[in-house]
This record gives structure tokens, sequence and C-alpha cells, in this order.
């Protein structure tokens, strides 16, 4: 490792010696360029891999490696005379204006990039041995390495050489931000310790520390948001680069975590993303109307990709409508007392009204299923402005928007009380769209049925019990004819651990009376054994009931329960034995 290190060091060159204007050296210059980038290419890849294999044992190598690191990172464009961008093989560059251009050599963008690889390896392995460790080490960890990094990194988050760099800089900026979350919580941790074994003073250092590395966390996450929605906003920007930096940026925020912005500050992040999705519908509209031009055919090659810039803004308002969800997530009350919840009830009136285009009505509801999931009954201020209008939307015949309103419906049964005076309705309309014959389904609307199946079982777990005897049987029929789930795995495994659940506590309204639906959750659970739609506890499980059936017999033979089984199902149903 030392001689690694020795030879890195040995390597590292300046700016000015890269663009040398000794014109009789020029070759010279470029064989001992191109040999040193082997070498430090390699040298880069040689360190992610012994901070991998190395573990904490690498923090004691960071004071020497960060340097390098830094100097790297730093490097910024020059502006270029137009001719002598365009004379530079090894130059990539943008033109600014007909005598100007800015560019950077190719081989520091390519060593810029791999310096950001090898940042994000050493953040990832050592963000435990850096927040974890002792308290010089916490020291070093907020002081000397993430907020220089953090400095180094910005400038590159709007790089204009390279779409790569930028998005491996918010990869990075997404580990430093949370790396800085874990330290700001081993602060509290060691606050909280010293509190209770009576030092004060060591409580005060660490509380002292906390706040300074929250305020830093705030900062670094309040710019980075800045930085990326400032792009978002770019009328000629890339689609695809716009949902690499939304996805990017809903990670930063995720691992911020809570307690990092005030109201007005989740309120801005939440507009920035109504106003970038706004942007989107408006190009959306633009792509709808060269698709359907009157004046002009439109020929095949021109409407796939037209299709293709469609599909990318879809893609685009997901990415968009991700950042609502954690934003309501991780700040549910700064969200209800700011204007983002202002924003986000004036977005879902505009998008979820009867007459909107489905896509729309998709869209809206992914923000009411955020309100219900992430705010809960916190939410229930907002309910009167779009539940009606969900439950309406399970009758859609467009799979988008019934599996986002089976979602919903899935959410705000979890709430229970607050949800009470909706189930009557939402089960007749759910029974209407899981009994609509649809011989054939795509994975769309197949994942669209098993959402609306789910919500079935949601409706049966939480308020079955309090159904009349008819309103259960027909529920349950219409619940359990949709078993097993055949598309969506996160739901399926989460309905068939309920059905299990249900077989192992006797739940009277599943078994029904005398356990006479036992057989078709058997056949259920004999289905999905050792599938996508269940995992090693649930599949432990089902063996273990299956052999205890056929040892006690109870509450019948096992081979009476499971006589309607196809040939398949007993093949499937030996090897569970065995």
């Amino acid at each position: 490792m030392e001689a690694m290190l020795q030879i890195a060091e040995s390597t590292a060159t300046c700016e000015d010696t890269k663009t040398s204007s000794c014109c009789s050296q020029a070759t010279q210059h470029r064989c001992m360029d191109e040999e040193g980038d082997a070498v430090r290419e390699y040298l880069t890849e040689a360190l992610g891999r012994m901070c991998r294999a190395m573990g904490a044992d690498f923090l004691v190598y960071l004071p020497r490696i960060l340097p390098r690191l830094l100097e790297v990172l730093t490097v910024k464009p020059k502006e270029l005379k137009a001719e002598e961008a365009e004379d530079d093989e090894d130059m990539t560059y943008v033109i600014l204006d007909s005598n100007t251009s800015l560019g950077l050599k190719t081989s520091l963008l390519e060593e810029q990039s791999r310096a950001l690889d090898l940042l994000c390896t050493i953040t990832t392995v050592l963000q435990d041995p850096l927040t974890s460790a002792s308290l010089s080490t916490a020291q070093f960890a907020s002081g000397s390495f993430l907020q220089p990094l953090a400095e180094a990194v910005f400038p590159l988050l709007t790089h204009l050489l390279s779409e790569d760099i930028k998005q491996k800089a918010l990869e990075t900026m997404a580990s430093l931000i949370g790396t800085c979350k874990q330290l700001v919580l081993q602060y509290a941790r060691r606050a909280a310790q010293a509190q209770g074994e009576g030092q004060p003073q060591v409580e005060e250092e660490a509380r002292r520390s906390g706040a300074s590395v929250k305020e830093m966390l705030r900062a670094m996450t309040l710019r980075t948001c800045g930085e990326v929605f400032k792009s978002l906003q770019d009328e000629d920007g890339d689609v695809d680069s716009m949902v690499a930096e939304a996805a990017g940026l809903n990670d930063c925020l995720s691992k911020a975590g809570g307690e990092v912005f005030t109201d007005e500050e989740v309120a801005q992040q939440a507009l920035n993303v109504f106003s970038a999705l706004e942007k989107s519908f408006e190009r959306r509209i633009d792509i709808s109307a060269r698709k359907n031009r009157q004046d002009e055919e439109v020929d095949e090659d021109d409407m796939l990709r037209l299709e293709e810039e469609d599909q990318q803004e879809q893609t685009l308002r997901s990415s968009l409508l991700e950042i609502v969800g954690t934003l309501m997530a991780t700040h549910p009350k700064e969200f209800l007392r700011s204007k983002a919840s202002e924003a986000a009830a004036a977005f879902v009136q505009q998008f979820l009204r009867e007459d909107a285009p489905d896509e729309d009505k998709s869209v809206a509801l992914y923000v009411c299923d955020d309100i219900l999931q992430h705010l809960k009954e916190d939410g229930l201020s907002l309910w009167p402005l779009f539940m009606p209008r969900l439950i309406q939307c399970l009758l859609s015949s467009d799979a988008r928007v019934l599996q986002a309103a089976a979602y919903g419906v899935q959410q705000g049964a979890l709430l229970q009380q607050a949800f009470q005076p909706f189930v009557q309705e939402a089960a007749k309309n759910l029974l209407t769209a899981v009994n609509r014959s649809q011989k054939t389904k795509n994975k769309m609307e197949q994942a669209a049925t098993d959402n609306t199946a789910a919500a079935l079982g949601d409706l049966l777990r939480c308020y079955g019990g309090s159904m009349h005897e008819e309103e259960q049987r027909v529920l349950l029929s219409a619940w359990l004819g949709n078993l097993p789930l055949k598309q969506d795995e996160t739901e399926g495994l989460r309905m068939h651990k309920f059905l299990m659940e249900a077989v192992l506590q006797n739940n009277a309204v599943v078994l029904g009376p005398n356990a006479s639906n036992l057989p078709r959750l058997l056949q259920i659970l004999c289905a999905v054994y050792r599938t996508d739609f269940s995992d090693s506890d649930l599949n432990e499980e089902i063996k273990k009931l299956f052999a205890q059936i056929n040892a006690s017999g109870q509450p019948a033979p096992l081979a009476a329960l499971c006589q309607n089984f196809t040939a398949k199902e007993q093949k499937k149903l030996q090897k569970i034995l065995k």
C-alpha cells in the first residue's frame, strides 16, 4: 500500500505540464502523458479495490489520498480561442460564441470521472468507520473530509462538458450527504450517552459538534437542490439527463432524512418539483401536437422518435413525483404547515378533474397516494379534495389510473378509523374492477389487477370483522379468486404473507365457516412456494403448515383438502412434503 501511494504521488502532474506550449517537445509530452494517464487509471482502480478490501484500516491513508483527489476535482475548464480547441485532439469543449470555446483536456475529464468513482467507493465503504469511531475521527470526517470534498464536487453538478461527470458528482453528493447524516446521528447518540453518564462537558461538546455538522448537512442538501433544480428548469435540457438528476436528487434527500429543512425550504423544493412537472406536461402537449400535425404527414421514424420522447417525459414525471413523496416522508409536519401542502392540493385538483387525460389523473393520484402513505391522519384536511375522486377512479378502464387508485385505497385502509366512511364505496368499486371481463392482460393491466386484489385484501383485513356476512363472502370470493398475484412481487409477497397469517391465526373471516376456504388457501400457498412472490420465511412457514396437516390429519386429511389440486400442483405438493 505504501509503495502504491508513493507511485501515485510521483505520477501526480499539474495542468500546466499537460498543456505545455513547447512545440519541439509536444510529441515527447504526449507520450509521457499517455503513460502517466495509464498509471493513474490503474492506481485509482487499485486504490478502490484496496479500500473495499481493507475497510476501516484504509482510514489512515485518507490524508495522503484526499489532496490528490481535490487537485483533480478542482481543475476547471478554460476559455480558448475556437481554433485552439478544434486543433487539439485531446480536448473536449463547447462553443461559447464564434471566437471562443470552453474546454478541458479529455484525459483530465476522464481522470475527474475516475476520481469521483473512487470518492464514492471511499465514502460508501468508510461511512461507518468515519462516523462511529473516536471523536478525533469524527472531527476529521466533518472538517477535513466532508467539507472540502463537498466544495470540490459542487461545481461539477453543473458541468458543461460532461453529463457523465454531472451524474457521478450527484451520486457523490448523495454519498457525502449520507455520511454527514450518520455523523449527526452519531453525535446525538454520544450526547445522550454522556448525559446518562453524568458527563456535562462531553455532552456539551457532542451537542455543539452535532449542531455544526447538522448545519453543514443542511447547507450541502440545500445547495444540491438549488443546482439540480436550476438544471431541471432548463428549457433546452436533455430529458434523459433530467431523469438521472431527479433520481439523484431524490437519493440525496432520502439520505439527508428529516429535521433538515425549515417549513419555507420544504415549500421551495416542493414548488420547484411541481413547476418542473408542469413544464413536462407542456412538453407533452407539444409532442402530442407534433404527432397529430394536419399540415404534413408524420412518417414512421418520426412517430417512433416522438413516442420515445413521450416515454422519456413519463419517466421524468415519475422521478419528480418520487421527490414529492420523499419530502412528505422526511418532513411531514413541515410539508403540511407550509405552502407545500397548498401546492400539492392545487396540483391534485388541476390534474385529477373528471375531464383530465388518464395520464394526468394517474400522476395526480400518485401525489394522493403519497399524502395517504406519508402524512397519514395528519393529512386528513386534504382528503376532501381528492378522496371521492380517488374512489371513483377505481372504475377507470386505464390500468395506470386503476393501479394508482387501488394503491391509494390500500394506504387509506391502513388508517382504519379515518378511512371507515369510504369503505363501502371503495369495496363496491373494487369489486366492479376485479370482475371486469378481461381474458388477456398485459403486464400493466395485470399489475393493476394485482393492486386491486391487494386493496380488497386490505379491506378484509382491516374491516372484515365489522362487515355483514354476505359482504364478507362476496369480497372474500373476489379476493381469493385473484390470488396468487402474478405481476406485482411486492404486493404479492405482502398478500401471501397475510394469507398465511390468517391460516395460522384461525382468522374466521378468511377461513370461512368450518374452515371451508382452507382447500383454496392451501392451493394458493402451494402455488407461491419458492417463487418470486414468496421469500425464505414464507417458504419455511408453507412447508411447516403442509407437514403439520399431513402429520395430524387436522382439520382434515391433507389428501382430502388438496383433492382439487391440478396434476402440476400435486407434483409440487410432493416436493413440499419431502
